[in-house]
C-alpha cells in the first residue's frame, strides 16, 4: 500500500508529522510492502479559506491511503470519493504512523471527524493547533 503521510519538516521515518493535511508544509509517500519513501513540497499549503486542493499534489502518485490527524470536511469527502482509505493519527514522526499502520492501529476517519469549520472541538478530529486561520482546509 502506498500511504501519504502530511510532515511539518524531514524527509524520512524521521520526519515529523504536521496535524492537519491542507496546510502541511510536506508530504511523505511511504510503501509499506517496500519501505521505499517519496518526499515532496505541498505548494499548496498557503491557501485561501476553502480553496484547499488535496487531490492536486498527489496526482499520479498512485496513494492508496492517507494518515492524518485533521482535514476538512469538503477535502475528506473529495478524498474518499477518489477512492482513498483515509486514517487518523495523533503525531509523531513518519516511522511511527507507518509502525502503527502496520500493526491496525490506525482508525479509519469518517466524515463525523473531519474539522467543520472554525468550531474546533465540535466538529471532532480537527487539530490544527497554533496554525488555525494560517491555511488549514476547514
Amino acid at each position: 500500500m502506498r500511504v501519504c503521510i502530511p510532515t511539518r519538516e524531514g524527509s524520512g521515518r524521521e520526519a515529523v508529522v504536521h496535524n492537519h493535511f491542507g496546510s502541511a508544509p510536506g508530504f511523505v509517500i511511504v510503501d509499506t510492502e517496500t519501505g521505499d519513501l517519496t518526499a515532496m513540497e505541498n505548494d499548496n499549503a498557503h491557501h485561501a479559506h476553502g480553496n484547499c486542493q488535496p487531490m492536486a499534489k498527489l496526482e499520479g502518485k498512485d496513494v492508496d491511503a492517507l494518515v492524518i490527524g485533521g482535514i476538512g470536511v469538503r477535502a475528506l469527502q473529495l478524498i474518499k470519493q477518489a477512492g482513498l482509505t483515509v486514517y487518523y493519527s495523533g503525531g509523531g514522526t513518519v516511522g511511527d504512523v507507518v509502525d502503527a499502520l502496520d500493526q491496525g492501529k490506525l482508525p479509519e476517519m469518517e466524515i463525523t471527524n473531519a474539522c467543520g469549520g472554525h468550531a474546533h472541538g465540535q466538529g471532532g478530529g480537527c487539530d490544527h493547533g497554533h496554525d488555525h486561520g494560517e491555511g488549514g482546509c476547514h
